[in-house]
């Protein structure tokens, strides 16, 4: 039986499995302990997004194959509740890749890019 594709917006903490169709929209490498492993933002056709961590024990198997700009169906990822001091997304939720985490259907999925929003002068100057 098939999964369903689910969206970013509900991912949360309760299952294991989920299956989505997503946008990298940044990625970035994270050098800590002297360990690198990359991080990224996935978003999906409705403009939410989330926090991706992809551990130094799965950086071979997944650097090369996400590229910013393209689409991907990805399951099997490991959902937790986004704790982290600095915080790239507002989801609540951010997603681990995991031995499981797999992806297929590369460029298959009409998602827009999210439009960038900047904060302005004054707002930055108030706060």
């Amino acid at each position: 039986m098939v999964k369903p594709l689910e969206k970013i917006c509900d991912l949360n903490d309760t299952k294991d499995l989920w299956k989505v169709t997503l946008r990298v929209h940044h990625k970035w490498l994270v050098l800590s302990n002297n360990k690198e492993h990359f991080e990224m933002i996935f978003i999906d056709k409705d403009g939410a997004d989330t926090h991706v961590v992809v551990p130094a024990a799965y950086m071979a198997a997944f650097s090369d194959k996400f590229t910013v700009d393209h689409t991907y169906t990805v399951s099997n990822l490991n959902v937790q509740t986004n704790e982290l001091v600095f915080k790239p997304s507002t989801h609540k939720y951010m997603v681990k890749f995991t031995g499981g985490t797999s992806f297929n259907d590369v460029n298959k999925h009409v998602i827009p890019p999210k439009p960038h929003k900047l904060t302005s002068f004054v707002d930055i100057m108030t706060d």
